[in-house]
């Protein structure tokens, strides 16, 4: 089975990197994505306090593979922002929730 997203983090500058055939829409909800984790990263227990910068020296890559998901509308903007809660905070997405799929992750919990 091909992973629906495959997000990653790597030593680097800041950056987002997004592969596969994307749309401009699904390029602005991987940003807003990323920004809200950014912005709540304390509250999500990435950093030890609120005032921590966050990915100021790693990059993230996301790459999606054709026909993996829908790649437009509310559920691509939902299904990055849970890859990139459950990347940074090392927790597993439950398969039981959708079309998420990220291996070697332990299960992802709704507030």
């Amino acid at each position: 089975m091909i992973p629906s997203l495959i997000p990653q983090s790597m030593p680097g500058k800041g950056n987002l990197q997004l592969t596969g055939k994307l749309g401009e829409v699904i390029r602005e909800s991987a940003q807003i994505a990323l920004s809200w984790v950014k912005s709540h990263a304390f509250e999500l227990g990435i950093t030890k306090s609120a005032d921590d910068q966050f990915l100021t020296d790693r990059d993230v890559h996301v790459h999606m593979p054709e026909g993996s998901i829908g790649k437009e509308g509310p559920s691509a903007g939902t299904a990055l922002l849970s890859a990139f809660v459950s990347l940074f905070t090392k927790t597993k997405i439950n398969p039981d929730i959708g079309e998420l799929k990220r291996p070697h992750a332990p299960t992802f919990v709704h507030h």
